[in-house]
């Protein structure tokens, strides 16, 4: 069996917690370093990033001989979180679920509420609200089109957006505009947005995050059984 036809069993093997390696993969955006039956290391260099699919510790060991510098990676293997930090010297970040709407039909959601680019004027307000990317990060995600505000009846009511990698994130309501269901609304505009655009809405929920995995079941988006984990050398590694 090739790499190619290793990497695709892999990922039918658990569809939706390997979403991710799928989506970079599919898309040209990440290529095979090393793949076995039971494993895959990949790299997308648009990222610096490198995606572990593993079945178990010995095969994780396998794919992941050669390489000897890693500053960001995804792994779905929980159990060998802490030797990745041990051999890479990385911090663990985040434990994730895998989200994903996988139906067709658009979400209803009331007319009084849009959602449109953010502009680089904004980036101030961002950073002050959200403190789980750097400015620059943030900027970046400006400046390419990937994060929106949300608009009622002229109103700006928070924010929303994809990171990098093409997860959903990014989802802050302020203050004044909570508990009147506007984190369901906004989700639900950038779901129909991706929807058109022929995408899959994905994103990674933190493990602990009960109140996001709420909404996530409310909105209709399927969550995987086990965790993906994302490790990096930079506490500040979102983009």
């Amino acid at each position: 069996m090739n790499p190619k036809q290793q990497v695709e069993n892999l990922i039918k093997q658990k569809p939706l917690e390997r979403l991710t390696y799928s989506e970079q993969y599919s898309k040209g955006l990440a290529f095979i370093i090393r793949a076995t039956d039971d494993a895959a290391l990949m790299y997308a260099e648009y990222m610096n990033l490198h995606l572990l699919m593993a079945n178990s510790d010995e095969a994780a060991l396998s794919v992941l001989k050669g390489t000897n510098d890693i500053e960001l990676i995804i792994s779905d293997l929980p159990s060998f979180d802490n030797k990745l930090k041990d051999m890479y010297s990385l911090k663990l970040a985040l434990p994730c679920y895998t989200v994903a709407y996988l139906k067709k039909e658009p979400i209803l959601v009331a007319d009084d509420v849009h959602i449109s680019p953010i502009n680089i004027n904004q980036l101030y307000i961002i950073d002050e609200h959200y403190s789980l990317m750097s400015t620059e990060g943030i900027k970046n995600a400006i400046l390419s089109g990937r994060l929106y505000g949300g608009y009622m009846n002229g109103e700006w009511v928070g924010f929303i957006g994809l990171h990098k990698e093409g997860t959903m994130g990014m989802l802050h309501i302020f203050e004044k505009f909570r508990r009147r269901g506007m984190g369901y609304t906004l989700q639900a505009l950038l779901i129909n947005r991706l929807l058109e655009l022929g995408e899959i809405p994905y994103g990674h929920v933190v493990k602990n995050n009960q109140a996001s995995l709420m909404l996530q079941k409310r909105i209709g988006m399927e969550k995987s059984k086990g965790t993906i984990s994302w490790l990096s050398k930079d506490e500040l590694w979102m983009a």
